[in-house]
């Protein structure tokens, strides 16, 4: 029997384009860069195509989506925010928060996730990663 050239499998990094659903929002709320991308936004009802970071304790359901690439762009540098619905990515864990693998993860606030109560019809987390300090999760949402 040959020898495994890795023993490590990360979920992250797959990402099935056929599945995935992209779609440009409106950023209105001066959000920059580094506040928004790779976080979790929720539709936004005050604003017409407007998006905001998750909220405290929402459910991560088909409106949730992570926020992929922004720009500012357009009349007025208007923010535009590309997000991927469907995705099995890295999400930023709130700072303390107990969420491990395999929990169901809801909103934590501005865009982050946090351990929530257990649902089997709900996302999962995948694979705890820390990065440069800080910790993501993996989220299977399909």
């Amino acid at each position: 029997m040959s020898t495994p050239f890795h023993n490590t499998v990360h979920l992250y990094p797959i990402k099935n384009e056929d599945s995935n659903r992209t779609v440009v929002f409106l950023n209105q709320t001066g959000l920059t860069k580094a506040d928004l991308e790779n976080r979790l936004i929720e539709p936004d009802p005050a604003v017409p195509n407007g998006m905001r970071l998750l909220s405290d304790g929402a459910k991560i359901t088909r409106r949730v989506a992570r926020l992929e690439i922004f720009e500012r762009r357009g009349p007025g540098n208007a923010g535009l925010a590309t997000a991927q619905f469907q995705f099995t990515d890295l999400v930023p864990i709130l700072a303390g928060d107990p969420l491990a693998v395999g929990d169901t993860p809801v909103g934590g606030g501005n865009g982050f996730v946090k351990k929530g109560v257990a649902d089997e019809t709900a996302p999962w987390v995948a694979e705890i990663v820390t990065l440069k300090g800080k910790k993501y999760a993996a989220i299977v949402k399909l």
